[in-house]
């Protein structure tokens, strides 16, 4: 994204442990934790693994799949 952006860890309502990411100008929420965490430890290894996906590929499941090529 070309704006800054940041992860937030937070309790939710369960007092399970979530994270979410925003837009740091807008604070608006552009992705979020699909599942709780029991723990922050098992939370914070969540968001590092999110930051490492950069670059990841993206795949429009709109389109009609293509055969894949094994080699």
């Amino acid at each position: 994204m070309a704006e800054d952006t940041y992860f937030e860890i937070y309790k939710d309502e369960a007092d399970d442990w979530r994270w979410r990411f925003r837009v740091a100008g807008t604070r608006q929420i552009v992705g979020a934790s699909n599942r709780s965490y029991e723990t922050r430890k098992d939370c914070q290894d969540s968001v590092d693994v999110m930051k490492t996906c950069r670059g990841s590929h993206v795949y429009d499941l709109t389109e009609k799949p293509q055969q894949a090529e094994i080699g």
